[in-house]
Parts: structure tokens; C-alpha cells; sequence
């Protein structure tokens, strides 16, 4: 929008007329300045501009020059005048003729024709300018939406100022420019722009808000600063100029303007100030242009800054969210930020990768900061779940497991008491008659229970354990399930309850079908967790992202039996690095870690039954991405 050569400025109206030199001097004491003609040897030599009223009388000396196609090109603003019958005639076939003047008019009437025609070139040169302004204005206008909008589109700080300051220097076709932004009580020089020495780079510091510098002077008193000449400036003036930039680089400061970016509450962020401009001097219209530019500018950096802001929260949130998450639930601590960083970075090669599938995956920034958060949110439903199934590492309850282990306790107190009372009752009812033999018979069978005891207790720990039961060890339990044995009170209980061997009876991990589902209500709970959250545009899709991490492509999965293009490509990723980092992880209390060999080898197995992305897991093989998990 600076403005160049061959764009004059609209200046305040001017006028001229101009003649032929002889008719110029016939003319000259008839009309009195400005109506007085100026001589033009030739009509190669005329010029005008907008805005400046030109009337041109045309004669039979200028009329050769003249050609039809020369007078319709004129300035609307230009009115033509005929001193000649020919001069009319030409005038008037190119529809440029105003008036004629007659030959044998005295003075009087000539002047009084001249005024009646500059004043219809007044009016268009009025006409013009004011066209030209509106023009001006509405590029002007136009330019500052394009530039707001391309402010709009900046997000990262430091590209957001660079755009700042090339607008605000190109807008006034200015050789150099430098940003401060208010920090604290100093404004800091973020950003210098100098074209004559090639500077991008800001040289650090940064100024007092006070009067007593250019920027400074701006930031304090929040009105724009013209400067005609930085090296004479009014001794009265409160500002210095400090030389020793221009003095270190060889460089020379004429012109300056510093305006003051200010929010629409007033509050004053940083300052632009602007160097040497093309034309010379900094106009009106750059001062109105480039306040309005700051105003933009303060806007931007104001959203960029709440943007910032609104990201810290989201992240604080997040980190403790994984944290209460990893309390709940100590023996998966850390699972989510390995998964994280497993899904963002085979995120990253997917939209990396020139090659089919993936030439059309692309992920922006925000995306991928979306996909993290998922990442990282997409087991706290788990928060929800009883800490007793969470973080269960054997088939029976806690609780359930010590009565089990205390009624084997029992039973051997039981098999003791009934020793002593059948000697007692042998020497009671028969004396010591063939007590001793007795006593053995009795003390084998007594051992003998107390094996089938042990036994059974054996078994039952075997049971208890993670792993997949052999069939023996169901055999052994089936026969425990009917033991009942009678208390000293002659109260019955049974080795093993219903209950107990439900439990132990699950062929494979330590979970019951019950606890299994609700292990997996976790995605429920997560979901209706995070649908409450109201999420920024850019973060929109976490809960879709995370609500189908256990779904499988071929519709197995839960807790909603999505299948194929029903699952975005982000749950895809999810899912691979979910179940990659469950097999491998070594703080899982109810298994043991899988090699890393075993693990893709499962996940192979799940890709070729068409429940894992194939794509993704040939990406996942090939990047070798879950070592950024370790």
C-alpha cells in the first residue's frame, strides 16, 4: 500500500491553464492569477495530476498536435477551450469541447468565459479527487482486512511478529522497522527489520516506558510519534534519539514513526516503530493506516497470548489428570505418556510419508496436539473403576483369598482337635488296651487329611495365580468344591465356596467376567468424562479419538462394535501404541512384560485377522516408533 512514482498524491486543488505561448500572451492581461495561462510550446509538454482543475485552451498553433484520439485521451478533469473554428470542430469530434471562445470577444467576456470553464474543471477535479480518495481508502480498507486476516492466521509468537512488522513496513513502504513488546515496566526489542543492512534479527535489550526514547515516548503517551528527522529534533523535545545504532552500522535515520499498539480497552502491549520511508516523510494516511495496523496487531497478540494461556491451562489439567490417574492405578503408571508419545510420533511418519496410503495424511499442529491430548486421556475412566479390580494381580478378591486361606487354616486346627478327642475318647471307653496301635491307625488318617489339605491349599494358590489353568489343576478344584468339614461346634463349612471357585476357575488373567467388563466400562467412563469438557475448536474430536481406542476393524471390538471406517485413522494409531506398550510394559503387578519380539508378533497375528490397521502397522514395523516410549 505504499505508494510509487507513478502515483501522485491527492494534494489540496490546484489550477492551471495553459495555452499556446501566443495565445498565452493575448491572454495574459485579461486574466489575472491563477486564471493567467501558462505557455505550452508544445503539447508533448503538458502534464496534470488529480486533483488539479486544468484547463487547456486550444488553438490553431497547437491544433496539429492535437489528434482526436490525443483529446479523448485526457483527464476527465482536463476541460478543453477552443480559440478557433478549427480547434472547435476537433475538440468537438473527440466529445471534449466545453466551450468556444469568440474571436472578437473584449476582455470582459473572455474572462468571464475562462472562469465559467475553470470553474467546471474545479468541479471535476473535485469529483476526481474525491474518487480518488474513496479509492484510496477502500484499497486501504481492503489491505488492512487482508492483513488482519493474515494476522488471524499466525500462531506461533515469533511468526505472528514478523508478520506484524512487515506489514506495518510495507503498508508505508518503510526501509526499516523494529517491534518492542510491553514486559513488566520495560519494553522489550523483539524485532528489527532493515532492508539497506539486512537485519531480521533484534540486537536484545530493552527501553524504560518513558517519554525520553521514541518507542518509549509512544508507549507512554499511547499517540503516534512523527519524527520528520531523527538528528533534528526540538531542543524542547522530552525524546532523544540514541545514535549508536546508525553509528555501529553505518546506517543513517531520517524519518521516524513509533505508534503505540493498544487493545481495544486501552491497554497499551508494544510499540511499532517504523524508519525511512520511501517518499521521503510519513503522511497523514500513514499514521491513520498503521494505528489502525497496531490496533490489529494488539488484537492478535492479546488472542495469541489467551490462546497461550488457554493451552497452559489444558496441558495443567491434562498433566494432572494423568496423575490422578496413575495414583488410582500404580501398577500402570506411565502408561499413558508412552503411549502418548508412540501415537504422536507415528503420527508424525504418517504425515511424513510421500507414499500410498499416507501421501494425503496430514496433520497440523493442532491436530497433533489433539491426538496427544487423547493420548494421554485415554484410560481415565479408569478413575471410575474399583481400585480392587484395577490393580488385582490374582484371580480371588483380597478379602476372598484370606477366608480361603484361613478356612484351610481351620481345617487343619479341625483335623487337630479331632485327634486329640478320638485318643480321649479311645482311653475313655477303652482303657489303654491297645491304645498305641489305635493311636497310629488314628495319626495316619489324620496325616492323610492333612495332605489332601495341603494339597488342595497348593492347588488353590497355583489357581490363584495370573496364568492359563491346566486341566488338572480344574480337576483338583471340582473335588475340593464338595469338601465340607465340621467344626468343634458340629458347624459344617465348605474348603471352597461357589463364589471362590468361580473365580479361580477363569481359564486365563486374573480377572472374572464380571471384572472383565468392568475393566472395560473404563471407555464408557472416559467418554462421558470428557464429553462434559468443553473443548476449543481445535481440540473438538479427543472424545472421539479416545471412546473408540478398543474398537477393532473387523467389529470385535467394544464397547460399541465399530468397525472399519467407522474407527478415525487417530484411534488406529491409538490403539496400535495402546496395545504395544499393555503387552511390553513392565509395571503391569498380574503379568509379566512381554519381549518386544513377542508383542509385534501378537500384534501381527491381530493385523492378519483384520482387527489392527494393516497401513499403520507397517508404518509402526518399519519407524520402529515404540522405542520412543522407553
Amino acid at each position: 500500500m505504499g505508494r510509487s512514482a507513478d502515483q501522485p498524491a491527492v494534494e489540496s486543488l490546484r489550477v492551471q491553464t495553459l495555452a499556446s505561448p501566443q495565445c498565452a500572451a493575448g491572454l495574459a492581461e485579461a486574466l489575472p492569477a491563477p486564471l493567467a495561462p501558462r505557455p505550452l510550446p508544445e503539447l508533448v509538454a503538458f502534464e496534470t495530476a488529480p486533483g488539479q482543475a486544468t484547463l487547456l485552451v486550444l488553438d490553431d498553433l497547437l491544433l496539429p498536435q492535437a489528434s482526436p484520439a490525443w483529446l479523448r485521451a485526457l483527464p476527465r478533469w482536463v476541460v478543453v477551450v477552443a480559440a478557433s473554428q478549427a480547434a472547435a470542430e476537433r475538440a468537438d469530434a473527440a466529445d471534449r469541447l466545453f466551450l468556444r471562445l469568440p474571436e472578437d470577444a473584449d476582455d470582459a467576456l473572455r474572462r468571464a468565459l475562462l472562469r465559467a470553464a475553470m470553474l467546471h474543471a474545479v468541479g471535476l477535479a473535485s469529483a476526481e479527487q474525491l474518487r480518488c480518495e474513496r479509492e484510496l481508502a477502500d484499497r486501504d480498507l481492503f489491505e488492512l482486512s487482508e492483513v488482519g486476516a493474515a494476522l488471524m492466521q499466525s500462531q506461533e509468537p515469533e511468526v505472528l511478529l514478523a508478520r506484524i512488522l512487515t506489514e506495518a513496513r510495507r503498508v508505508t513502504a518503510s526501509d526499516a522497522g523494529s517491534l518492542y513488546l510491553v514486559d513488566e515496566d520495560q519494553l522489550r526489542f523483539r524485532l528489527v527489520q532493515n532492508d539497506s543492512l539486512d537485519l531480521l534479527e533484534p540486537p536484545g535489550g530493552s527501553l524504560a516506558i518513558d517519554p525520553t526514547s521514541f518507542a518509549g515516548y509512544a508507549a507512554t503517551t499511547r499517540e503516534t510519534l512523527q519524527i520528520q528527522d531523527a538528528y533534528r529534533l526540538p531542543a524542547n523535545a522530552p525524546y532523544r534519539f540514541d545514535r549508536r545504532f546508525d553509528e555501529a552500522n553505518g546506517y543513517r535515520t531520517g524519518a521516524v514513526l513509533a505508534v503505540p499498539m493498544c487493545t481495544p480497552k486501552g491497554e497499551t502491549i508494544g510499540v511499532l516503530q517504523l524508519l525511512n520511508p520511501a517518499a521521503g516523510s510519513y503522511k497523514r494516511r500513514d499514521q491513520q493506516i498503521v494505528r489502525a495496523l497496531g490496533g490489529q496487531a494488539a488484537v492478535s497478540i492479546e488472542n495469541q497470548r489467551l490462546r497461550a494461556d488457554i493451552e497452559r491451562l489444558f496441558e495443567g489439567f491434562i498433566r494432572a489428570a494423568v496423575t490422578a490417574l496413575d495414583q488410582r492405578d500404580p501398577g500402570t503408571s506411565g502408561h499413558s505418556e508412552r503411549v502418548a508419545a508412540v501415537t504422536c510420533a507415528l503420527a508424525e511418519r504418517a504425515d511424513g510419508s510421500s507414499s500410498r496410503p499416507f501421501d494425503r495424511v496430514r496433520f497440523s499442529r493442532d491436530e497433533l496436539r489433539e491426538l496427544r491430548y487423547a493420548a494421554l486421556l485415554h484410560d481415565f475412566g479408569k478413575v471410575f473403576v474399583s481400585e480392587g479390580v484395577l490393580g488385582k494381580d490374582r484371580k480371588l478378591p483380597r478379602d476372598r483369598e484370606a477366608s480361603l486361606l484361613g478356612r484351610f487354616q481351620r481345617g487343619h486346627e479341625v483335623l487337630e482337635a479331632r485327634f486329640h478327642a478320638e485318643r480321649a475318647r479311645y482311653l475313655s471307653e477303652c482303657g489303654s488296651a491297645g491304645f498305641q496301635a489305635f493311636e497310629k491307625r488314628l495319626r495316619s488318617g489324620i496325616d492323610a487329611e492333612r495332605n489332601r489339605l495341603r494339597r488342595f491349599e497348593a492347588a488353590v494358590r497355583r489357581a490363584n495365580e495370573p496364568r492359563v489353568l491346566p486341566a488338572e489343576m480344574s480337576a483338583d478344584l471340582a473335588e475340593m468344591a464338595g469338601q465340607v468339614l465340621v467344626g468343634a461346634d458340629d458347624d459344617e463349612f465348605a474348603l471352597l465356596e461357589a463364589r471362590d471357585l468361580d473365580y479361580l476357575a477363569v481359564p486365563q488373567g486374573s480377572l472374572s467376567p464380571e471384572e472383565r467388563r468392568a475393566i472395560q466400562s473404563h471407555v464408557v467412563y472416559t467418554h462421558r468424562f470428557l464429553e462434559q469438557i468443553p473443548w476449543t475448536r481445535d481440540l473438538a474430536r479427543v472424545d472421539a479419538i479416545v471412546w473408540a481406542h478398543h474398537e477393532k476393524l473387523d467389529g470385535s471390538g467394544y464397547p460399541r462394535r465399530l468397525g472399519g471406517e467407522a474407527i478415525p485413522i487417530q484411534t488406529r494409531m491409538l490403539t496400535i501404541a495402546d496395545i504395544f506398550d499393555a503387552l511390553t510394559a513392565a509395571d503391569r503387578p498380574y503379568k509379566k512384560a512381554l519381549p518386544v519380539e513377542k508383542a509385534l508378533e501378537i500384534l501381527r497375528s491381530e493385523t492378519a485377522q483384520g482387527r489392527v490397521d494393516a497401513d499403520l502397522m507397517e508404518l509402526f514395523l518399519a519407524s520402529r516408533v515404540w522405542q520412543l516410549g522407553d
